[in-house]
């Protein structure tokens, strides 16, 4: 089996990056989850914009609210994928996957500590903090939408976690709780019958939450306004077995 979160994370940081500042401060993340619902393999031939004959390795239902700010290292976050489950001598290329648009997390930033107190928007992603630590809890910080951009055209909104009524590539709706994300393989991957390669990973999160008090459409300040955001964590990858 195959634990799979670093190359499914990186689609998140993309996502992350299209709402981040380089001007806002950032901190850690004490608590940073993620739901991750269905992961496919990608026939040679795929695009990035276009997955062909897709296999689903997804484990169960997929894995929900896995805290990887929370795995030490040599640690197992969960197991989302079995690569056994592809087709033995069928060649992929990209690897796509859903994921749940809402993140739920707990930091502080620039003295300005997450408060869960249902204050945020599932549009923008951002949430009202509080100066007092004794407030900081798990908040719920979305994946922005946004309109069709051809920059962004691995990434489609989804209207459930497996990936129904999908909107067309380079848009994330306002009423989508998910999103299909899809990205090439470092090198393409043939299955061969009893062969699975195995993905040791780690993830930094130690600069996970971003303070934003000047962002055009939540100014003001800690506590008064919707200044807290999701920032990208760091992560390393080793894979070994292919």
């Amino acid at each position: 089996m195959m634990n799979r979160f670093v190359r499914l994370l990186l689609a998140i940081v993309l996502l992350m990056n299209f709402n981040s500042y380089s001007y806002a401060a950032k901190g850690a993340a004490s608590v940073y989850k993620i739901t991750i619902t269905k992961v496919e393999l990608c026939e040679t031939g795929s695009t990035i914009s276009n997955c062909l004959n897709p296999d689903d390795i997804t484990v169960g239902g997929g894995v929900a609210d896995v805290d990887i700010a929370g795995v030490t290292a040599g640690e197992a976050a969960g197991v989302v994928a079995d690569f056994s489950r592809l087709t033995p001598g069928k060649t992929y290329t990209y690897l796509q996957a859903i994921l749940k648009r809402e993140m739920k997390i707990s930091g502080v930033a620039d003295g300005c500590y997450t408060k869960n107190d249902g204050v945020y928007n599932a549009n923008d992603g951002r949430a009202v903090g509080s100066t007092s630590s004794s407030d900081q809890a798990e908040v719920s910080l979305f994946v922005p939408y946004f309109s069709q951009n051809d920059s962004f055209l691995m990434i489609e909104g989804s209207s459930d976690a497996s990936g129904t009524s999908l909107a067309e590539a380079g848009e994330i709706r306002s009423t989508d709780t998910h999103f299909r994300s899809r990205q090439v393989l470092s090198s393409s991957y043939t299955h061969k019958v009893g062969i699975s390669p195995t993905v040791f990973l780690a993830f930094d999160t130690s600069l996970g939450v971003e303070d934003d008090e000047i962002y055009t459409e939540s100014a003001g300040t800690c506590g008064s306004a919707k200044t807290l955001g999701a920032a990208p964590p760091t992560q390393t990858i080793t894979i070994q077995g292919q």
